[in-house]
C-alpha cells in the first residue's frame, strides 16, 4: 500500500489514509460506563470506529471474528473541531419497558425483546451524554493491507453503505457524507494537517498513538482511553495509551471543496 518516501532519503514510507468527517446535530464517542450511566469522550474511540466501519460494511453483531480482526488493524488520528469548549448534552431516560415491546433497527424492520414472561414489564433508567453540533476529522489506516477488507473496500463502504450509518448511537445520524477523501502521507497527523479544516478554525484538539507526529502537531499530555471492545461478549475491556495533542489548521480554499476523490 505504501510507496517510498522521496523526501530527502529519510527512510520513512508514505501510506494512504481515508479520510472520514464525523458531523451531526448530536454525537456519542463512548467512554467507560458506570452502572447506568453512559459518558461520551471528546473524540471517537477504536471500538466506535470499527463499529461504524462493521456498519458499512454490513457486518453483524455476530460477526465477532471479523469485528475484532478489524479493531485489531484499525490505525488512525482525529482530532475534534468543535473549539475550545464541547457542547454537552445529559439526556436522562425513563423507560417502562415490556417483552412485547419492538425497536427500529439499522437492518430497517422492528427488532423484539427478550424477556421474562413472570416479570414481563421493567422500568429502564438511563443518564446518556452526548456532544452538540460537533464535527471531528479522521484519519485511518489498516496494518495488514493485503487482507479483507482492504482500505479500498472500506473507501466503498462509507460511500456506500450497506446500512444506514451512525455516529455512536441510532439517533446520531450525519448531517453529511462521512467519506471525505483518500490522502497519501507519511503518518495520520500528517493525513489530518493535510486536510483542510472542516468548520474554518485555525486550531484543534487531535489525538493519535503512532510514534511519529507531524510539525503542525504539539503534544500536550498522553491519556489512558477505553476504547477497546471484546466483540464476542459485547463489552469493553482493557486501555490503550494514545497522546493527545493541538493541531494548527490549514485553511480550505474555494477550489478545494468537495474535492475527495
Amino acid at each position: 500500500m505504501g510507496t517510498p518516501d522521496s523526501h530527502g532519503g529519510r527512510g520513512r514510507v508514505s501510506r494512504q489514509y481515508l479520510i472520514l468527517v464525523l458531523q451531526a446535530p448530536l454525537i456519542a464517542y463512548g467512554d467507560e460506563a458506570i452502572d447506568r450511566r453512559r459518558p461520551t469522550d471528546s473524540l471517537p474511540g477504536k471500538s466506535m470506529l470499527t463499529g461504524l466501519l462493521g456498519n458499512a460494511l454490513g457486518y453483524r453483531r455476530q460477526d465477532a471474528d471479523k469485528l475484532e480482526d478489524l479493531q485489531r488493524r484499525l490505525e488512525y488520528a482525529a482530532r475534534s473541531e468543535t473549539g475550545q469548549y464541547l457542547n454537552g448534552i445529559r439526556d436522562f431516560h425513563t423507560a417502562r419497558l415490556g417483552i412485547d415491546d419492538r425497536a427500529w433497527t439499522t437492518y430497517g424492520k422492528p427488532e423484539g425483546r427478550a424477556g421474562d414472561r413472570k416479570n414481563p414489564q421493567v422500568t429502564e433508567t438511563r443518564e446518556v451524554h452526548y456532544l452538540a453540533e460537533t464535527a471531528s476529522v479522521v484519519a485511518l489506516t489498516l496494518r495488514d493491507p493485503s487482507k479483507s477488507p482492504s482500505l479500498g473496500e472500506l473507501l466503498e463502504a462509507v460511500k456506500k453503505p450497506a446500512r444506514p450509518l451512525f455516529i455512536g448511537r441510532k439517533c446520531c445520524i450525519p448531517e453529511r457524507p462521512v467519506f471525505e477523501r483518500m490522502i497519501n502521507a507519511e503518518s495520520a497527523t500528517e493525513a489530518l494537517h493535510l486536510t483542510p479544516a472542516v468548520t474554518g478554525q485555525a486550531s484543534a484538539q487531535v489525538q493519535w498513538d503512532e510514534p511519529e507526529e507531524h510539525d503542525s502537531v504539539k503534544l500536550t499530555h498522553q491519556t489512558w482511553v477505553s476504547d477497546l471492545k471484546d466483540w464476542d461478549n459485547g463489552i469493553h475491556v482493557g486501555r490503550r495509551l494514545v497522546k493527545r495533542g493541538v493541531q494548527t489548521l490549514t485553511v480550505a480554499q474555494p477550489h478545494e471543496a468537495g474535492a475527495g476523490t
